[in-house]
This record gives C-alpha cells, sequence and structure tokens, in this order.
C-alpha cells in the first residue's frame, strides 16, 4: 500500500490526525507514535446488543470503539477493488453498497470478542465487511462459522517487517456467527462496515424478480433440473411439490417486502431459485417452524392458484417464472408451544384445545405432501433459535432473521408433456 491509511478525529476543535502505518521520518522517529495511542484513547469502550439493550461487559467484549460521525479516513473500499470482489463472489448479479459504521480497537494482552451474530441495522444488510488496518500485533484472529465449518483470518501473520504496510480484510453474511480471538500484544484496529443489498450494475439489466440479467437455464442444477422433470414421466407422474431448505437466514419476514425476497437470496439458495426458475416451475417462499411446519397453513393452497392464473395466462412453453409470497412477520415465542414438536395426534389429549389439535394436524399434512430434496440439519435449527437474539452489535428489535424454505409445484406427466407407460 503506497499512500497508507490517513484517520481524522477530534472535538471541540481539536483536530487530530494518524497515516498508518506509522512510517519513520528523517529524524528517525516514527510519524504517529503520539496519535496513535492518542487515537487508541479517544476511543470509547465497545457495546453489544443482548436482549434488546445495550451492555457493557469486558468478560465478553473487551475493545474500543469509534462511530463513523466522530472520524473520517480516506481509506475506500471501492477504491482497492474490495467491494467489486464481494460482489463478485457473495453477491453476484447483485449491487452492494458499503457503509463506514465503527471504528474498532481490540488491545492485547486481551482484547477480544466472543462468538456472536451481528444484530442487522436494516431489512437490506446482508453482510458485513472487516478492515484491518496496518498496525503491529499478535494474535486477534477473526474466526467465521457458518453450517458447522469455520475460516480463521490469521491477520497477525501478515504483520512482519516486510508486510507491515498491508490492509487485510474479510467479508461475510450477516447470519455467520465470527469472533475476535484474543489479542496477545499490539493493538488491532479495524474498519467495520454494513453491506447492504442495492442497484449496482449487476441490477441494472435485471427483470421483475431481479434475475433478467442472468441465464440461469445454462447453470448445471438447472439442467439437471429440466432434464428430470422433461425426460422421466415415473418421477412425481402424478404431480406435487418440491422443497427445499434455504442454508442461509435472512433479515426481514414481513409480507409487503416479498418482491424484494429474490434479491436477497445468498450462494446456494440463489442457485436453487434459479433452477426452479428455470426448470418454469411455479413456487413460493414460506417461513418455517421446527419439522417444516409452515407458518401459513393455506401455502400451497396460494401455490396451487398461482400456478393456475400462470398457466391460464400461457400461450405456449412453460411461460416466465411466478413467485408467490407467503412470509408472515416473524414471531418470537419463547412459550415452548406444543406446536413446535411432534406429538402422537391418534391419542387423546384432554388438555389440549381442539382447534389446536386440527392445526397441528394441517401443519404437518402439508409437510407430509411436500417431498424434501435437503433437509436442515440440527445446527441450522439452532441458529434459527437465536440470531438476532443473542450478543451483537447494537441492541435492535425491528429487524430478526427467519428460516425459509422454497417449495415448488411439479406438474403432473401430461402437463409436462410425457407419457406415461
Amino acid at each position: 500500500m503506497a499512500k497508507g491509511v490517513t484517520i481524522r478525529w477530534g472535538q471541540h476543535g481539536e483536530g487530530r490526525v494518524v497515516t498508518l502505518p506509522c512510517r519513520p521520518s528523517v529524524s528517525g522517529s516514527s510519524e504517529g507514535t503520539a496519535a496513535l495511542p492518542q487515537l487508541i484513547a479517544d476511543c470509547t469502550p465497545a457495546t453489544f446488543g443482548h436482549d434488546g439493550k445495550d451492555v457493557y461487559d469486558p468478560s465478553y467484549r473487551l475493545a474500543g470503539a469509534m462511530s463513523a460521525q466522530d472520524f473520517t479516513t480516506d481509506f475506500c473500499p471501492y477504491e482497492t477493488g474490495i467491494i467489486d470482489m464481494i460482489t463478485q463472489i457473495l453477491m453476484r448479479w447483485r449491487g452492494l453498497r458499503a457503509e463506514l459504521y465503527k471504528l474498532n480497537v481490540y488491545s492485547g494482552p486481551s482484547g477480544m470478542f466472543k462468538s456472536h451474530v451481528d444484530t442487522p441495522r436494516g431489512e437490506k444488510q446482508v453482510g458485513s465487511l472487516v478492515v484491518c488496518l496496518p498496525v503491529a500485533f499478535q494474535g486477534g484472529g477473526l474466526a467465521v462459522r457458518h453450517g458447522g465449518q469455520q475460516i480463521v483470518h490469521e491477520w497477525s501473520t501478515f504483520m512482519t517487517d516486510e508486510a507491515a504496510s498491508c490492509v487485510q480484510w474479510a467479508a461475510f453474511y450477516s447470519d455467520c456467527e465470527h469472533e475476535v480471538l484474543p489479542v496477545i500484544e499490539g493493538h488491532r484496529v479495524t474498519l467495520t462496515y454494513n453491506l447492504y443489498l442495492a442497484h449496482g450494475t449487476g441490477l441494472l439489466a435485471q427483470g421483475e424478480w431481479g434475475i433478467g440479467g442472468l441465464q440461469p437455464a445454462q447453470l448445471p442444477l438447472s439442467q439437471h433440473l429440466r432434464d428430470l422433470l422433461l425426460a422421466k414421466p415415473v418421477l412425481m407422474p402424478n404431480g406435487g411439490y418440491l422443497g427445499f431448505d434455504l442454508t442461509h437466514l435472512y433479515p426481514h419476514t414481513h409480507p409487503s417486502l416479498h418482491a424484494f425476497v429474490p434479491q436477497m437470496l445468498k450462494g446456494a439458495d440463489l442457485a436453487v431459485y434459479e433452477a426452479v426458475q428455470a426448470a418454469g416451475l411455479t413456487c413460493v417462499l414460506g417461513g418455517c417452524r421446527n419439522d417444516h411446519h409452515f407458518e401459513q397453513i393455506d401455502i400451497l393452497d396460494k401455490l396451487d392458484a398461482q400456478d393456475r392464473r400462470r398457466r391460464r395466462n400461457e400461450v405456449t412453453g412453460w411461460g416466465r417464472e411466478a413467485m408467490v409470497n407467503a412470509l408472515t412477520p416473524l414471531r418470537v415465542d419463547d412459550s415452548g408451544d406444543y406446536h413446535e414438536q411432534e406429538v402422537p395426534l391418534e391419542e387423546s389429549f384432554d388438555e389440549v384445545e381442539v382447534s389446536k389439535v386440527k392445526d397441528l394436524r394441517a401443519r404437518v399434512a402439508i409437510r407430509e405432501r411436500i417431498t424434501w430434496v435437503n433437509v436442515s440439519g440440527h445446527d441450522a435449527a439452532k441458529e434459527l433459535s437465536f440470531a438476532g437474539l443473542a450478543y451483537g452489535n447494537q441492541a435492535e428489535l425491528k429487524v430478526r432473521y427467519s428460516n425459509v424454505a422454497l417449495v415448488a409445484k411439479v406438474p403432473n406427466a401430461a402437463e409436462r408433456g410425457l407419457k406415461v407407460v
């Protein structure tokens, strides 16, 4: 990095500035030797969100923080190409907007932040970017976990004399659990950016559902699904439903945002949606409770109705994709309500209301009508139980994650143009 990173801050007319890394001057002293400690001293103790409150607990998070409105920097993740790389890797065919959030300092010998999931700052937030500035330190690795996998970014290994000017960074989805491991020595100084979905170049040529600029039919998963449905009449000859558990959690569940749902899909979830679309199937996104109990018991009725409407409007072929919204506002329920668990319905429960038993039977019947392609494991259910409610950076209650499943309606063999022998 040729020019370094400059940070300006100060209150009451006392402007301060530091350029990182601190380079030797002509006199032999290091520029910023006094400014860097002052920057660290001017940070306030970092808090985190827990149970709707901002909490300070140095046994869980020991760090300093400075809000974006209290400093400026000439570092730009757009100019360095970081945002382009993130968009290509994490959010292809989407636009991203990075918003500077905070400067954080974790100092040795005990600066750390235990495992947590960030509280989303809005419906459109999809991830976070952490930029590690060139200040020498040891330890302080960033561990990122999702779906039983872990990556540890050991930035301190780069802080040698040769690479002391390097800026390191990591980006991850909002539902990823992450942890700052203890800093052994020195100061781990980072800039944190919130990543929001935006209408960038990847969205300009897209259609109503934000996928028009892509050719999903060329993807291997799309071709495989079409080959199965169009060439094998023995596969679901009477039609039916295919269910997919989405692997990521999403920070909005409000029905009015249903048109935005396809744009929020990430990674493998996006590939599944595109494959279903390319196969010409009508699909629905619905909020799932445990054991594939949907929030709405009429979710398949809505899917069937939309499929009939779509087919009546077709002239030839399978027509354009169709998406049904069945997402409902997330209801946080810590009561352990009985319908979240499987119960033997053939038995008689005097203490259970008849209406609740009927409701449970309806949800079980819906689940059994769906052929599930993949099933979320124990880790996915565990994520749903705490995501957005446990330790995070801020205490907010407006936005929470929900578990989402995609269900696609498969026409019978005759409607697919096949003959059943």
